[in-house]
């Protein structure tokens, strides 16, 4: 157990972090307040000698950039999670996952929320984004592709993404939810 002087090191940090959380949107304070908080302890050894996850099951989040890191941490989601939906070698990162949604308008908002978990984890800022152009490019590969209303069935699902007529679109806090509960489903097929 540690002792109190211990935990008082930790004061200064918390009350910054809470200062600072303050000043952000009510809605967004819990979940800004968790992913600083995580990132002060798995940066700061000498007041967390434990790694922050002891489950073996679980990545080394370490590796992680900080954004893609506190998504797994907080969804729980395993390294033998992502390895049943993706290949990565050398580098590389590849899709193995399968899409079986029969409704084309739905399939293609799950091939492009998992693009978007896919380039969070090749790209060194971890950020949940794709290209209109590259999610286009994987429904036509899955064999989604509706062309006719590809940008509608964005547009229809806007809560999850950013600005969906722009180059790249990135995931809102509720797309991430959304890629969460596809992952843990994609992942048990």
């Amino acid at each position: 157990m540690k002792n109190i002087s211990e935990y008082e090191k930790l004061r200064k940090p918390i009350e910054d972090i809470i200062n600072f959380t303050n000043t952000i949107e009510e809605a967004y304070r819990e979940k800004c307040f968790e992913i600083l908080f995580t990132e002060y302890l798995s940066n700061h050894h000498e007041t967390n000698s434990q790694p922050v996850l002891e489950n073996k099951s679980t990545p080394q989040l370490r590796e992680y950039p900080p954004e893609l890191k506190a998504f797994i941490q907080q969804r729980g989601i395993t390294e033998d999670t992502i390895n049943k939906l993706f290949l990565r070698e050398s580098g590389e990162i590849h899709p193995i996952y399968k899409i079986t949604e029969k409704k084309r308008a739905t399939a293609q908002i799950q091939v492009a929320l998992l693009t978007a978990f896919e380039n969070a984890l090749a790209t060194s800022n971890g950020a949940f984004e794709f290209s209109m152009k590259n999610a286009r490019e994987r429904c036509v590969d899955y064999n989604v592709y509706d062309g006719n209303d590809f940008i509608f069935n964005f547009k229809k699902c806007a809560g999850l993404f950013t600005n969906v007529d722009a180059e790249v679109v990135k995931l809102t806090p509720v797309g991430k939810d959304e890629l969460a509960n596809l992952i843990a489903t994609v992942s048990k097929q």
